[in-house]
């Protein structure tokens, strides 16, 4: 208990974090050095199973005694942000468009990576010191907030636009529309023995992965246009894929699709671009990867 009163000073979403962080503190952990480093995401989530029920009894909602504040959107970010302005005695109010909180965790992000139950209880650890949340809430006009009385607007909008995939012929379904479909419309998806994933971070897995649980599926395609040495995903989330059957294509970069195969440009490995990893360099090749369907994962920004 004491551990988890620590933990949310800085963090209301133990479960969340302690199930989904990729950790990138543990590559720079100075225990590395004597041992191996720190298993803080795991640490997170022993506390939170542990001490959970307890917390909740301690934590009184907050008299609100200052400003108005309204939180656009009921994600990972709206709902932390709530939590602590509640606790700073703030009157909040979260508005989410959607009929539930939870953001991409709850819409999109696959089941077998996170239990629905660990997200409802961080989703009432947040809304414990106060904070009211208005569901079906959409805001196209923040004028309309203000003449509500509003002093303040935080927008945690979150990064759904998806970077588009350019082929010269065929169009690829975005990541994020896919993962949506898979866990609560699977039968709106075309059918498809061979789907290929582009991308190489988390979200490309979570496609491989969510795609090679869908009926009918024979065999998902990882194409990455880098080696997997230069992959922002996490490198447990690639080797829980390999084992899962999933087929990693590395120096591929997709150019067109025809309904049946995905052609993609060979690559080679050139010189450092100012984060460090090697550029991909196109060469004169091109290889074939069977595909009824393409789904894109190479990258999410902010809908402007």
């Amino acid at each position: 208990l004491a551990a988890l009163r620590v933990i949310i000073q800085r963090n209301p979403l133990p479960f969340v974090t302690g199930t989904l962080c990729p950790a990138l503190c543990r590559d720079k952990c100075a225990r590395a050095w004597y041992e191996e480093s720190v298993d803080i995401r795991g640490v997170k989530l022993e506390c939170a199973k542990a001490a959970f029920d307890e917390l909740m009894e301690e934590i009184k909602p907050e008299k609100p005694a200052g400003r108005r504040v309204a939180v656009i959107g009921a994600g990972p970010a709206g709902l932390s942000c709530a939590f602590f302005l509640a606790r700073a005695g703030c009157d909040v109010t979260i508005h989410e468009k959607s009929g539930s909180p939870g953001g991409l965790i709850r819409s999109a992000v696959p089941g077998f990576r996170i239990l629905e139950e660990d997200l409802e209880r961080d989703v009432a650890l947040c809304l414990k010191p106060g904070a009211k949340l208005r569901l079906n809430s959409e805001v196209m006009n923040l004028n309309s907030l203000r003449e509500e009385g509003y002093d303040a607007i935080v927008l945690c909008v979150g990064a759904t636009a998806a970077d588009p995939l350019r082929l010269k012929e065929g169009r690829a379904m975005e990541a994020l529309e896919f993962l949506r479909k898979t866990k609560h419309a699977p039968h709106e998806l075309p059918a498809a023995a061979h789907i290929a994933v582009v991308g190489g971070g988390n979200s490309a897995i979570d496609a491989a992965r969510a795609a090679r649980r869908l009926a009918g599926v024979i065999k998902v395609s990882l194409v990455y246009r880098r080696t997997a040495r230069y992959m922002p995903a996490a490198e447990e989330e690639l080797e829980e894929a390999l084992a899962e059957g999933i087929e990693f294509l590395e120096l591929l970069s997709p150019v067109s699709w025809d309904g049946s195969a995905l052609q993609c440009r060979q690559m080679k490995l050139g010189e450092a671009d100012k984060t460090g990893r090697l550029t991909a360099v196109e060469t004169e090749e091109l290889s074939a990867v069977p595909a009824d369907l393409v789904v894109a994962a190479i990258g999410e920004k902010p809908d402007a």
